[in-house]
């Protein structure tokens, strides 16, 4: 189980569909994590901007999303990250760039 809260998950995976949405299409693996969570990242950007509450179903997705995050990245998904930048930091790849 991991040790970043639910809301700190939801708060970074909204965080990446909004900076990271548009710089994605160089990236192949970028690009395929996107697809794969076309559901999951909006939902949880939605949830951090309280434009939705989250049902179980929900709960689900975008818990699958994270790891799914943390995978491609190369990161303990077990581990707390408090922000994106530190999520970031602890991936040893390069870092998509996104105009923030």
């Amino acid at each position: 189980m991991s040790k970043t809260p639910f809301s700190k998950q939801v708060e970074i995976l909204g965080q990446v569909w909004f900076f990271y949405k548009e710089q994605i299409q160089d990236h192949d693996a970028w690009r395929d994590f996107f697809e794969y969570a076309d559901l999951g990242l909006p939902l949880a950007y939605l949830a951090f901007t309280d434009m939705c509450n989250i049902k179980p179903d929900g709960k689900r997705i975008i818990l699958d999303t994270w790891t799914t995050l943390c995978d491609v990245i190369d990161v303990d998904p077990d581990l707390r990250y408090d922000s994106l930048e530190a999520l970031f930091d602890a991936s040893p790849n390069e870092p998509v760039d996104a105009e923030r």
